[in-house]
């Protein structure tokens, strides 16, 4: 991508890093032996541990200093993935592909291993080990001198950059 440097703009992205001091409900519940908990287990919620349907996840752009990564490319979130119409469950958008890919949102750290998350095959959102080999999507953001050429940015007709 180097022959478009200069219309790709370093942004502050966030990654998801923050823990809350007061541990979220699936923490307490689930995954008291982790002893770093982030990004996605911090904002769900249940009502019922037994019913995945009773779940709740509450997406959020905002972002603490400790969170920010200023780059030119990064990985999806687990929050702009479901901003962008996914889902926790299985969903049906444009972001779905036919192979698993990373999101830059680590989930936790465990005794043993560290989990961040993937969007899978069906366009569910699943915290998975580190070590597993799955495809990237990078993001990157334009800059503002970087004009649509061309396209309606579907699959069919992408945006052309001039």
């Amino acid at each position: 991508m180097t022959s478009y440097d200069n219309k790709i703009a370093n942004n502050d992205y966030c990654s998801d890093r923050y823990e809350p001091a007061e541990p979220s409900p699936l923490k307490t519940a689930f995954l008291s032996e982790w002893p770093h908990v982030y990004g996605i287990y911090n904002r769900t919620t249940f009502t019922n541990a037994e019913d995945f349907s009773t779940y709740s996840f509450a997406p959020s752009l905002t972002c603490v200093t400790a969170d920010k990564v200023n780059a030119k490319a990064v990985l999806i979130t687990t929050d702009e993935y479901v901003l962008a119409g996914g889902a926790v469950e299985e969903t049906n958008n444009y972001l779905k592909k036919s192979y698993s890919y990373w999101t830059m949102s680590p989930a936790g750290f465990s005794v043993d291993h560290a989990e961040s998350y993937r969007v899978d095959r069906y366009g569910s959102l699943n915290g998975d080990a580190v070590d597993n080999d799955y495809g990237v999507r990078p993001v990157i953001t334009l800059n503002v001198n970087a004009t649509i050429r061309s396209g309606e940015g579907t699959s069919a007709n992408p945006y052309i950059i001039n």
